[in-house]
């Protein structure tokens, strides 16, 4: 079974050895590059909202500039990337989405409580919108953005051709935007990390599957069961 990553560069090792372990065989179309954007954050928060491993990233040269009461990682990857900059999450949701988060925040009091998002230049999910209409101070702060990776006409479907690639796999609405925005009459089965890439699938007009728990490993669970 032939699985292809369309993450950014730097992150094909780590799936494609999840893949490897199970009998699969990865292969890599880079859809998406991230870019930091230069940022100025300072000052304390009560809440530090980091909603992917990109942002806790591109976090890095702010730590010791602002200080948090409580940090809160929308999952687990995005908790453990906060340990290796010197950060535990304090708050992590069941269910690693933004409606994850909103149903945690549901029984705090968030009035006048600051919030600090640092990320990318676009956000998904409405969980920030949601602490701003309960009376948060909701701070965004962009330290980098996400620019689609362009192939020559034709490339992508001769390499899914060539390589008889099976399954595709996004982890990230950009990433799909990217590539099924760029190709025509995709056959192959697209499995996504989570709800809220599977939807941005569907509104292209595709049919996608995503695991229960939105991380890597379930992905890769789901993607052996397929096979």
């Amino acid at each position: 079974m032939n699985v292809l990553i369309t993450r950014e560069k730097e992150k094909y090792n780590a799936f494609a050895e999840k893949l490897e372990k199970v009998g699969l065989t990865p292969y890599s179309i880079p859809m998406i590059e991230c870019v930091p954007v230069p940022a100025i954050i300072a000052g304390r928060y009560d809440y530090g909202v980091f909603t992917s491993p990109n942002a806790v990233k591109y976090f890095v040269p702010y730590v010791g500039k602002v200080a948090f009461d409580k940090v809160v990682a929308v999952g687990s990857a995005t908790a453990a990337e906060l340990l290796e900059i010197g950060l535990k999450a304090d708050i992590v949701p069941s269910e690693f989405s933004s409606d994850g988060l909103k149903d945690i925040f549901a029984s705090i009091d968030v009035t006048d409580k600051k919030f600090l998002f640092a990320g990318a230049e676009t956000r998904a999910g409405d969980f920030h919108t949601d602490l701003k209409d309960r009376g948060a101070v909701v701070v965004m702060v962009t330290t980098y953005r996400t620019e689609k990776v362009l192939y020559p006409v034709g490339y992508i479907e001769k390499f899914l051709k060539d390589n008889r690639i099976n399954i595709v796999t996004f982890a990230s609405p950009s990433a799909a935007e990217a590539m099924l925005g760029a190709i025509e009459g995709m056959t192959q089965q697209i499995v996504c990390i989570g709800k809220r890439t599977s939807d941005a699938v569907r509104l292209i007009g595709y049919d996608s599957r995503h695991p229960q728990d939105f991380s890597l490993d379930w992905m890769v669970k789901l993607i052996k069961e397929l096979s």
